[in-house]
């Protein structure tokens, strides 16, 4: 398939990334992945689901490893026209998201799909803003000051250049804004990706993020496009902090759209 017939296809797919141990967030997640944590009401896990699915996608991978057995129940008593597959994905607690995201692309295959952190509450147009992309892209929001930021740098035509969480002084003034933890990934991204992964993890370099791999593709070439997105209610639930964040600030900011 053509770079050009690739980008004409709208993805239908996602896959969401929950296999974490969300150690920092305490007790809250002994017993449970942090993406059942509730904000008014509902799981972070669902109210992603139900954003994706009105979004147009018909089928996402859930890739879980932490607390199987809730999230499989939660998956289980879930309702709507959406397919949703949970996986397992192996020695989650060693290969961290770079194998949580090698194990989907190696379960379902590298059809198009949009990639999100299990952990987001999140404005649903950042759905709609990754899947208006052409190329593979990785979604910015404003820097959150949560100490925790993934910062992002991009080129003057808007490709990827950098991420991490200890950017220069330089390159932290430059960046675009927060990397929001979705992406848009092609065909030829998720192909790439996997082979990046699997070298990674031979070379035992299980601490690494997927993003990582993917920083490490856009500067041996590859076409990965970043897309900022000021002004959209959203953050990540990594410790408490943010889990107040998400309920204090973020959730009432997103009422008015929930169902």
């Amino acid at each position: 398939m053509s770079h050009s017939e690739e980008a004409r296809r709208r993805p239908t797919k996602a896959i969401v990334l929950a296999a974490g141990r969300g150690t920092r967030l305490g007790g809250a997640t002994v017993d449970r992945p942090k993406c059942l944590l509730e904000v008014g009401g509902r799981s972070l896990l669902h109210r992603s689901l139900a954003n994706l699915e009105k979004a147009g996608i018909s089928e996402t991978v859930v890739v879980f490893g932490h607390a199987a057995r809730p999230l499989v129940e939660a998956l289980d008593q879930r309702s709507g026209a959406m397919r949703v597959v949970p996986i397992p994905t192996p020695d989650y607690a060693t290969r961290g998201s770079l194998g949580s995201l090698l194990t989907a692309i190696e379960r379902t295959g590298t059809a198009p799909a949009l990639v999100l952190e299990s952990d987001l509450l999140y404005h649903r147009n950042f759905l709609d803003e990754a899947l208006s992309g052409a190329a593979s892209t990785l979604l910015t929001a404003g820097v959150s000051g949560s100490g925790d930021e993934v910062y992002v740098c991009a080129s003057a035509d808007r490709r990827l250049m950098y991420l991490g969480k200890a950017p220069s002084p330089e390159r932290r003034a430059l960046a675009v804004g927060e990397f929001a933890g979705i992406s848009l990934l092609r065909e030829s991204t998720l192909l790439a990706y996997a082979e990046t992964a699997r070298r990674w993890l031979t070379e035992n370099r299980r601490d690494a993020h997927y993003e990582e791999a993917l920083l490490e593709l856009a500067n041996a070439g590859h076409r990965i496009a970043v897309k900022h997105c000021p002004g959209l209610p959203w953050t990540e639930v990594d410790n408490r902090a943010d889990l107040a964040r998400a309920r204090d600030r973020v959730w009432p900011e997103l009422r008015t759209d929930a169902d």
